[in-house]
Formats: C-alpha cells, structure tokens, sequence
C-alpha cells in the first residue's frame, strides 16, 4: 500500500513537467508582460486559498481518496487546457487549477500516509513517502530537456500521460473509510 501511495504522489507532482514552461508558452502566443505574470501567480495563490475550504471538508469527511482523484484530474484539465488557451484570462484558469490541486494534493497524501502507517511507524513512513516524492520537484528539469528536444505540445501531451498514470495508481489508494 505504501508503495501505491508514493508512486501515486510521485506521478502527481508530473504537472512539475510542463508548469514553468506554460509560461514560456504563454509569452509566445500572447506576449505577457511582468504584470501578467503576477496575475499568473495570484490566480494560483487564490486557488490555493479557495480550494483549501473545499479540501477541508472532503478530508473531514474522510474523503482523501477522493481527493486525489480531484486534484489529479484538476492538473490534466489544467495542462489540456494549456494547448487551446489564447488569453490571459485562460491562462489565469490553468494557475486556479493547479493551485487549488496542489494544496488538495498534499492534504490528501498527508492524511492517507496516516492510514497506512502503524503507529510506532509513522514518522518512518511519513519520512519515506516525502523524500521519496520530492524527486517529483525535479521534473521541470526533466520537462526542460523534453522541450528541447521537442515541442510545447509534445511536453503537454507528456505531461497528460505521467499524471494519468497518477490518476490509474490513485484508484488503487487505501479509502479512508
């Protein structure tokens, strides 16, 4: 089960793939200037914040699972919609979404590790799972090569197949109830 679980959160962190690049897109296509950018990064902020009161509930209501399932079929949306967007309003859309599943994200693999864990173990498992996960905050490196040798929509399409693969390893994640 811990094994699930740590692949599950490591291919959710795949949306690392193409994120920073959609920028670089975005500049191509409808030449963003600094304050766009800002706007970028409080639509994510906003989602973060937003998202979080519907995160609590769920998890309150020991919906974890679900959970994942949201924020990992949120950053698909979020990376599909990263092909068709042509302002800066579509892109402001594709930073609510990933802000609102990240913060969905780590609520969720928190309080799943917690299921899984014994007792006495929690503290090795809970160690385990975020060392191993946070190879995940290395894919921009990884996606940057991607592009390199390829493109945009190359990249995208990539990155819509690693957080599928999330999406399949989540459906096997421990329910909380």
């Amino acid at each position: 089960q811990l094994r699930v679980q740590i692949f599950t959160f490591l291919f959710a962190y795949s949306y690392l793939f193409s994120l920073p690049f959609i920028i670089v897109d975005a500049s191509e296509k409808i030449n963003i200037n600094g304050t766009d950018i800002g706007l970028l990064i409080t639509a994510q902020m906003i989602g973060a914040m937003l998202s979080n009161i519907v995160w609590a509930r769920l998890s309150s209501r020991e919906n974890n699972k679900l959970i994942a399932h949201i924020t990992i079929v949120m950053t698909i949306i979020a990376t599909g919609l990263a092909y068709v967007v042509s302002d800066i309003y579509g892109y402001m859309l594709i930073f609510l979404l990933v802000g609102a599943s990240i913060d969905g994200n780590r609520i969720a693999s928190g309080n799943l590790i917690l299921l899984i864990a014994p007792e006495e173990k929690r503290p090795v498992y809970t160690a385990l799972q975020t060392n191993i996960v946070s190879f995940g905050m290395f894919f921009s490196l990884i996606g940057g090569v991607i592009l390199e040798l390829s493109s945009f929509e190359f990249l995208y399409g990539f990155t819509i197949m690693a957080l599928t693969i999330a999406f399949f390893l989540s459906l096997g994640l421990l329910e909380d109830k």
